[in-house]
């Protein structure tokens, strides 16, 4: 708390790396599954099977060369949340007992999920919490998804955003606001987004270097208009990116860190 209290108020903050014997940490604290818990985390298990295949030709009944892959899937009753972003007409067709897919490998028996609970998100909560996180201008953002920057015209990419413009946010969602948050330090694991298949080019879509969720960003929030419902919206539908002629969703899921569960108690 007195960290979190420090660096919004602009001041300099040095993090303990190593502990009193001078021992550095092998590991990072995130990203890892766990549940907030007060002011602990408990670490939560994801089951998950692996197996290695070849492709087996079609003419000749014998694998083929450059066709050795492995699959990797959550295992069988696992239960997980996530946000979905939908035009409103399509509301009413996700709900309890929907069954979809999820990756590849539906015909091994891979990736299939069913909803069980569909709950409409309030965003007035949110709201209320963010509008005291932004009373000094500078906060702590914890990463929900992968961080992930991409630039069409340098055809590059960078694993976290160096600052997000709210205006694209607000034209989408009906709302008045022309601001942006501006990143000046970011803390996390650095690691590799898999940006999946294009089904149209038949072709795997590159990976690009990616900050973590579990990640801590340190940003300077400046504009006006309706800065609270802006960075609400942020907190669940992210940015969309676009670079190296691919789209990439579910990204940039941030949101402040203070009055969340993960700030604990």
């Amino acid at each position: 708390m007195d960290i979190l209290s420090s660096v919004e108020r602009g001041e300099d903050v040095e993090f303990k790396q190593i502990c009193d014997k001078g021992h550095p940490a092998l590991e990072l604290l995130h990203p890892k599954p766990v549940e907030p818990l007060g002011n602990i985390v408990k670490e939560v298990d994801a089951v998950a099977h692996e197996s290695i295949c070849v492709g087996i030709s079609r003419h000749r009944a014998a694998s083929q060369r450059r066709m050795l892959y492995e699959y990797e899937a959550i295992a069988q009753g696992a239960m997980f949340w996530a946000y979905l972003k939908l035009p409103e007409a399509l509301s009413n067709e996700v709900k309890p007992g929907l069954e979809f897919s999820i990756g590849r490998g539906v015909t091994r028996g891979f990736g299939r999920a069913r909803i069980t609970k569909v709950e409409r998100i309030s965003l007035e909560r949110e709201e209320e919490r963010i509008r005291e996180c932004l009373k000094s201008g500078r906060a702590i953002f914890y990463a929900i998804s992968s961080l992930v920057s991409l630039s069409p015209l340098k055809n590059t990419s960078l694993p976290y955003p160096r600052e997000i413009e709210l205006r694209s946010l607000g034209r989408e969602f009906g709302i008045e606001v022309d601001g942006k948050v501006t990143f000046i330090e970011a803390y996390g694991k650095l690691g590799t987004l898999h940006c999946g298949w294009d089904i149209k080019n038949n072709a795997e879509r590159p990976s690009v270097k990616s900050a973590l969720p579990g990640s801590i960003l340190i940003g300077r929030v400046t504009g006006g208009g309706d800065m609270p419902r802006a960075l609400a919206i942020l907190g669940f539908a992210g940015t969309i990116e676009y670079g190296r002629e691919f789209f990439v969703t579910g990204v940039n899921i941030i949101t402040p860190l203070r009055g969340h569960p993960m700030e604990g108690g």
